[in-house]
């Protein structure tokens, strides 16, 4: 082989070694940036989500307390009065409607759902962990809603 086939030759490989290494690099530094800011950027948007989630759970627990007062408050006990604090009390909560239970097992829910026969509140587990907390707010675990078919989430107090 001629001594400039061999300069060509040796040429382009180190020319082909050359590109693979820039495109190799290149790669490997882009992948880390890329994942850094990917990164940097959910992380934040994990924040603000949290600390909307948290002002909204506030503003719930606020808006409870305010319907746990005004049902202590109420004249009387019976169906129709707790029903018109609960309705009240929705157009006050950003339309978010409430239900509560007494423990006698009068279930009022300001959705107008009437649960059957065989609903019992008083053993559902935010009626349970409402009394085991008495006094603090239990929040619950999301939850299928059984009105609208959406997924929920709620708060419990127990009225003292």
């Amino acid at each position: 082989m001629k001594i400039k086939h061999r300069i060509t030759l040796i040429s382009v490989v180190l020319c082909m070694v050359c590109v693979l290494a820039m495109w190799s690099a290149n790669r490997f530094i882009s992948g880390i940036y890329l994942e850094t800011t990917l990164q940097d950027k959910l992380s934040a948007e994990a924040k603000l989500k949290a600390h909307e989630i948290n002002a909204w759970i506030g503003r719930e627990k606020q808006n409870l307390e305010i319907i746990a007062e005004r049902v202590i408050w109420a004249e009387n006990h019976e169906f129709n009065t707790l029903y018109k604090v609960l309705e009240k009390s929705a157009a006050m909560n950003y339309g978010n409607l409430n239900y509560l239970a007494l423990e006698d097992g009068t279930f009022v829910d300001v959705s107008g759902w009437v649960p059957d026969e065989g609903y019992n509140p008083l053993t559902r587990e935010w009626y349970v962990k409402a009394a085991e907390n008495a006094g603090k707010i239990y929040v619950c675990d999301p939850y299928g809603n059984h009105t609208t078919g959406h997924s929920g989430r709620g708060e419990y107090r127990r009225a003292e």
